[in-house]
């Protein structure tokens, strides 16, 4: 068919270990106890669901690590905006749904990022990247539920990593 483009998603499957799962779930833990500037706040969650989508963010966070080969990279707390989730530029974003149908770029990303779109759970599946500046341009910023506005990049527009 003339002027028609397939694209083939690949998604590679990322590796944590089970140390790196009980201290991502330590973490979750304690960032859900400060009380204070929560990773992900809603009316509608209980704290048990806010620390276990926590703690599969930090895995994400440790298979992408893996992934790009950084050595002895540990998650950090407390950072935010401040600082990238791996440095030097990284942002990763995680869905425990499978398939995921798209990926998150918050209004407060830093330009200069990338955005790394991870899925599932147990296992985690490596969606793509995209820069956070291009995704902030092309996609229009909607508010979801009455509470968050973010950009929504379509799965099959990330760059394959």
């Amino acid at each position: 068919m003339r002027g028609f483009v397939m694209r083939v998603i690949t998604h590679v499957k990322l590796e944590y270990t089970p140390k790196e799962y009980l201290y991502s779930l330590e973490l979750a833990k304690y960032i859900s106890k400060k009380g204070n500037r929560q990773p992900i706040k809603s009316d509608h969650l209980t704290v048990e669901h806010v620390v276990s989508m926590t703690a599969k963010g930090f895995c994400a966070q440790f298979a992408v690590a893996r992934y790009l080969r950084i050595e002895n990279y540990m998650p950090t707390v407390d950072t935010y905006r401040d600082a990238p989730d791996i440095e030097p530029f990284y942002e990763v974003r995680h869905s425990e749904h499978n398939p995921i149908a798209f990926g998150i770029v918050q209004l407060n990303d830093r330009d200069g990022d990338y955005c790394v779109v991870t899925y599932g759970w147990p296992d985690i599946y490596l969606a793509g990247y995209m820069p956070v500046k291009l995704a902030k341009t092309r996609y229009k910023a909607e508010n979801h539920y009455g509470r968050n506005t973010f950009h929504k990049v379509p799965v099959g527009d990330l760059w394959p990593m």
